[in-house]
């Protein structure tokens, strides 16, 4: 499925936890299959500093599945400062559903 957002950038995805489905949003101007790469390989590498969904992984599930998260875009953003402020209205709209946040991701 990382294949086929190969050229998507400037955008707001969230990302669910494929064990207990606590969410994480982000935002990324890059192409989306490369920061959902990093997120991946960070788990993998137990890389907590550069993914919030690793630090997840770190601190509550020690057993990693082949589909560690599924993802979502949410949003488009025109620029950065747009793409941010998308970002930040989501997570108060979703922030029901949301974890909280601990550098990035959430615990309920």
């Amino acid at each position: 499925p990382l294949k086929s957002v190969d050229c998507l950038e400037e955008n707001v995805y969230e990302l669910t936890c494929s064990i207990c489905h606590h969410k994480y949003i982000g935002e990324t101007s890059r192409s989306l299959h490369t920061r959902l790469k990093e997120h991946l390989r960070a788990i993998i590498q137990g890389d907590n500093a550069t993914s919030a969904m690793s630090e997840h992984y770190g601190r509550y599930h020690p057993y990693i599945p082949e589909q560690p998260f599924t993802f979502l875009i949410l949003d488009h953003g025109k620029d950065g400062v747009d793409r941010k402020l998308r970002e930040a209205k989501l997570i108060s709209l979703k922030k029901h559903q949301l974890i909280e946040i601990v550098a990035g991701f959430a615990e309920q």
